[in-house]
């Protein structure tokens, strides 16, 4: 016996808050849906009487959602009259339901790949997702145009694992591995496909080395005796410190401070930061006004990235000269969390200052939890200027 219902999907929100309004088909302990190409908010639902509200087209809806089930329901009927519908699959009594045939074919991997990449708004995001393409195109061989989503099965995946293997390591595996990940989340929630290897294949990566410096590590780059020249790349450095492990593209495009804080969108994330100005990153700032920017490190360079490459360099030989091998200006981020830890700042004010909670700019408690960064910005630059105890 089967059973038709409606249910909000509420696995995944949209963008907008949203969710996929569904027909949920259960029969043998088992449900699979049939989109309706509607999006809901949670409040714009009312399970219980499995109805659309509050919307301005709610009548409207309604009324074509209850049609739909109505053609459904007696589709459904016929079949069990007939028998015929403990013969079909799953797959195959959505069709049956839809009336879909078997002419149009299955979804065609890089038809929606394509799709998902002009999508992206982010250059480098761009870059690596074509990576994973050409991957992907380079281990199919002339077929990889006919993959369908359904020929990624967990025996594919495992292949395909095994044969990037050969020239890559583990986390270059997975990153590939994520941003397949990536595109069949993106085509579940357009409702093309419902097939999901991934629940099966687990993307193995493996732990980097610490980036972090120690508190005596950082003081000693502080202090470091090293030519005028090479001064400035360690005050970039730690401008990066005060500002709680700015990347080098979101520094680049520093507006000028506002009522005393820095405030920009992170490049990667596109997330809201606002971050109190303190002296030390001021002095920082003052000591090299830009003439094109906020700051002159970047007046001369055709863009960020050759400063960010001469950094690493500089940084590089800086830390040989003075016992911190392997050191890179991302680990200043990484220093401020730690640093953060040891003074025992809350988890989920380190986690917010980082821009690694889900909180936004239009979260009701903004001022408190802006104040509650300040603070451990605060407190973690003077643990490391030796004006605090743990």
């Amino acid at each position: 016996m089967a059973k038709i219902s409606l249910r909000l999907d509420k696995r995944r929100a949209r963008n907008d808050g949203s969710y996929p309004l569904k027909v949920a088909v259960s029969r043998a302990g088992r449900t699979t849906y049939i989109p309706l190409n509607i999006y809901l908010r949670d409040d714009e639902w009312d399970a219980a009487r499995q109805e659309i509200v509050k919307r301005q087209d709610r009548r409207m809806l309604n009324i074509m959602v209850q049609d739909r089930l109505a053609a459904y329901n007696s589709e459904l009927l016929r079949l069990q009259m007939s028998g015929a519908l403990r013969r079909l699959t799953d797959s195959e009594l959505i069709k049956r339901l839809t009336g879909e045939g078997t002419d149009d074919g299955p979804v065609r991997l890089f038809h929606f790949y394509d799709k998902f990449i002009a999508s992206v708004p982010n250059e480098r995001t761009r870059q690596l997702y074509e990576a994973t393409r050409s991957k992907i195109e380079k281990f199919c061989g002339a077929s990889a145009r006919d993959l369908t989503f359904e020929d990624i099965t967990v025996s594919w995946l495992r292949a395909f694992e095994a044969d990037m293997a050969r020239t890559l390591k583990i986390n270059s595996r997975s990153i590939h591995f994520r941003n397949l990940r990536a595109v069949f989340n993106a085509a579940i929630d357009d409702d093309l496909i419902s097939c999901y290897p991934f629940r099966r294949f687990h993307i193995k990566s493996q732990e980097t080395a610490k980036l972090a410096l120690t508190l005596y590590q950082l003081r000693s780059l502080h202090e470091a005796d090293v030519d005028p020249f090479m001064r400035k790349y360690i005050d970039i450095y730690f401008l990066g410190f005060y500002l709680i492990g700015i990347n080098m593209v979101d520094m680049a495009r520093l507006a000028p401070p506002v009522a005393g804080r820095i405030t920009y969108e992170r490049a990667k994330t596109h997330k809201f930061y606002s971050i109190r100005l303190e002296p030390e990153a001021q002095e920082i700032m003052e000591r090299y006004p830009g003439k094109n920017g906020l700051l002159s490190f970047f007046d001369n360079a055709k863009s960020y990235r050759s400063i960010s490459f001469r950094e690493g360099m500089n940084l590089h030989k800086i830390g040989k000269q003075i016992g911190i091998p392997g050191l890179t200006y991302y680990s200043c981020r990484h220093t401020w969390a730690t640093l953060a830890s040891e003074l025992d700042i809350p988890d989920d004010v380190i986690a917010l200052a980082l821009g690694h909670s889900r909180r936004t700019v239009t979260d009701v408690y903004i001022r408190r939890n802006l104040a509650k960064v300040d603070a451990a910005n605060r407190r973690v630059i003077d643990y490391f200027l030796g004006r605090l105890d743990k």
